[in-house]
């Protein structure tokens, strides 16, 4: 499959050790790029003289869910487009993914699937759940985070204090918002379409400053109001939770955080029909499924 170009994006803040392995891994069949977050120490995540693997020089002190994590994704972005390599796939991941498909399967995912933009997404405004309303209409301090303004935002969820449209308005233009999941795998077109449109639309971001799951909102809001919606897959909405918007990487929510797979896991994951990747593993729980992983 030499005729589709892989770009792999990375943000990454904790276990070096299985950061490392997965570039190795990924840069079997494909580019790396990586933003170790500024609040770690860079070295532990270096790999030494790998040609695929490109770590960003520009780096954020990323907090979850918010405007610095869009940052740190742009710059990702940009990174890789700026190589001139004209990727047909940017695929943004997370230190604690890995591919639970063999590179071929990969490849050829992508080769048959070379038009369509994995970033699905339902608008939080037309939805019945309160929960998902709220994201869009209940402020949320995104920068500026100090501890009065996270007392404010504490204040905030707890009174569903709605005093958001839920409509970005822009130079004459309303921009219905989206949410969905935070990672995606985009066309290289698709890509620099949202590099531009980040440069260009100042006002637009603002927005997001008061927003929380930031990351989850902003990438699926531009595309979704863009000319590339109409190669987007629709969700199926169960639960109106986020695991109704996974993209290609599969994750598993317990009660209070995400599960860890282990090899117990290795069936399950191997077996998913749609998914490409998996989260969360860990370097040292995970290590005998992603051996057994690396074998396929």
């Amino acid at each position: 499959m030499s005729q589709i170009k892989i770009a792999h994006l990375i943000l990454c803040h904790t276990d070096p050790e299985m950061v490392k392995r997965t570039a190795t891994r990924l840069a079997e069949f494909s580019d790396v790029y990586i933003h170790i977050d500024k609040k770690a120490d860079k070295e532990p995540f270096i790999l030494q003289d790998d040609p695929r693997v490109f770590y960003l020089e520009k780096r954020y002190d990323v907090g979850w869910g918010t405007w610095t994590s869009v940052q740190a994704e742009v710059e990702l972005i940009r990174e890789a487009l700026s190589k001139g390599k004209e990727y047909d796939r940017l695929v943004l991941m997370q230190g604690l993914d890995y591919p639970i498909k063999s590179d071929h399967e990969i490849e050829a995912f992508f080769y048959a699937n070379k038009d369509t933009e994995f970033i699905k997404g339902c608008m939080p405004l037309a939805s019945p759940l309160d929960k998902i309303r709220y994201k869009v209409t209940v402020p949320h301090f995104s920068v500026c985070r100090n501890i009065f303004t996270k007392a404010l935002n504490v204040l905030f969820r707890k009174l569903n204090l709605e005093i958001r449209k839920g409509i970005i308005s822009e130079n004459g233009k309303n921009y219905d918002l989206y949410w969905g999941s935070a990672q995606w795998a985009l066309t290289g077109k698709c890509a620099g379409y949202i590099v531009d449109f980040y440069d260009s639309h100042d006002s637009f971001n603002r927005w997001f400053y008061m927003a929380s799951t930031v990351d989850e909102l902003y990438f699926t809001t531009i595309v979704h109001n863009s000319r590339f919606r109409d190669n987007v897959p629709k969700a199926q909405v169960r639960s109106g939770d986020i695991g109704d918007f996974m993209n290609l990487d599969y994750f598993k929510y317990l009660p209070g955080h995400i599960k860890v797979f282990d090899e117990k896991d290795y069936d399950e994951l191997t077996r998913l029909d749609g998914f490409l990747y998996a989260r969360k593993m860990k370097s040292g729980e995970s290590a005998k499924l992603l051996d057994l992983l690396d074998m396929k």
